[in-house]
Order: structure tokens, then sequence, then C-alpha cells
């Protein structure tokens, strides 16, 4: 699709850069730790800006082997059930998943990887769901931090040279930090992953449907079923009850 580039759908001007990513997400998560023989607790925690930071945020965790799981949490959340349903999804997880998240529910990712999807165009890489791969949102996660520490390929995958092989191979260009990096590692490796149900991270920002993508947004968009956290990215208002 002639569009899909960033000359064809949004101005330069309008390309969220830093400056976006600063004020549309917020700068502190909330962490929900789960370790052997204790109950849960929160944590406050801040979002890394680079995979180099998340290399080393899991390479802190190995350290504390007692710590098995947190539930990472941004800010602008409202939830509509208990967050223990939450932790039971960690039971779902299948052998090599490390990490539980959503699908990212706007095109942000079809315009991310637009020169790979020009020169690929039968390629799922930024698609719509459910063929597609959309990309994720990392508003909601679950850290299987025992996974994470047992995993070859995912410890391989925090190195600094396999970083550089697949930005270049994806011709990558990020601005939401960690969502970015486990965006394109899903790419190449969805194995480590156990996609969220998108009631579990209902994100409610339409920046995207304004800026050049209308005609495609609601096949991102669109989310079935009773709504458990909303997540009101953007600055967006979240429904009342």
């Amino acid at each position: 699709h002639p569009g899909d580039s960033p000359e064809g759908r949004v101005p330069a001007s309008l390309v969220p850069g830093p400056s976006w990513h600063r004020h549309h997400r917020s700068s502190v998560r909330l962490g929900w730790v789960k370790g052997e023989g204790s109950s849960s607790a929160c944590a406050s925690l801040r979002p890394s800006s680079s995979p180099s930071h998340l290399e080393a945020t899991a390479a802190n965790s190995s350290y504390v082997p007692e710590i098995l799981q947190i539930i990472q949490l941004d800010l602008d959340l409202k939830y509509k059930t208990n967050i223990r349903e939450l932790f039971e999804e960690f039971d779902s997880f299948l052998p090599g998943a490390v990490i539980g998240i959503a699908r990212e529910m706007q095109p942000v990712y079809r315009h991310t990887f637009w020169q790979f999807r020009h020169e690929n165009p039968k390629t799922r890489v930024g698609g719509p769901p459910p063929e597609g791969l959309p990309g994720f949102n990392s508003g909601v996660m679950l850290l299987n931090l025992e996974a994470m520490r047992q995993s070859p390929l995912y410890s391989r995958l925090l190195e600094p040279a396999q970083v550089q092989q697949l930005t270049d191979k994806y011709h990558f260009r990020g601005h939401l930090g960690d969502q970015d990096f486990f965006t394109m590692i899903g790419m190449e490796h969805p194995e480590l992953f156990h996609v969220l149900d998108c009631t579990w991270n209902r994100q409610l920002c339409t920046w995207w449907r304004d800026h050049g993508y209308s005609d495609v947004f609601e096949a991102y968009f669109r989310c079935e079923g009773h709504v458990k956290i909303y997540h009101g990215n953007c600055n967006t208002p979240i429904p009342e009850d």
C-alpha cells in the first residue's frame, strides 16, 4: 500500500517522537510482585527507555531468585475486575513463553514498519489482527522472571548485537521504549509471548485514527467482550461506571 509510508500518511512533523512519548505515556508504573511462599506486593517501577536498560533490569531480577513473577502496570488504568484474576493468566503460559502482553490497538506499528512492509508486501508484520501482527502494548504486562532466567533465547535477544541485527532487518526506529523492544522481538519469536485478550488492556487512544489511518483504524481498535482493564493512553478519558 503506497499510503503506508510516512510520506503518504502522517507528515514528518506529526510523527510521534520523544516529546510525544513523554506526554502520552506514564512515567511511572506499578508492579505487582509474586515470590516463593509469599503473597503479592505492590512496588513503583520506572519503565526502561532502551533495550540496554531492559537488559539491566532483567539481569538484576536474576539476583533475587525468590521473585518469580511480576505484573507491570501503567498508571493510566482503571480496573473492572480483581487483579488476582490477571495473575491467573500466568497459568496459561505455554512452555517457552516469558511475557504476557496484549496487542497494540492502533496502527502505530503499521506506520513504524512501513519500509519493511513496502519491501515485503505479503508480510503479516504491522497488520491488523487476527491474521496480522500489530505489535504489543506494554501498559499491562505479566513478566515471568523465572522463565526469563531459564530462557537462553530471551537472554540472547537482550545482547546489543542481536538488537542491532533485528533493527537493521526491520528498518526499525521506535519511540516507545520497552514496548518497541517487545514488539520487535515478537515479530521474530512470537513463542516468547502469551498474548492477553484485548479486554485485559482495552486501550482508548485514537490518535492514529486522526493522523492518516482512518481507513484501517477500526481493524486494530476493535475489541469484543467484557472489559477487565481500561487503558486511558494518550490522556484519553476513561468511561465512568
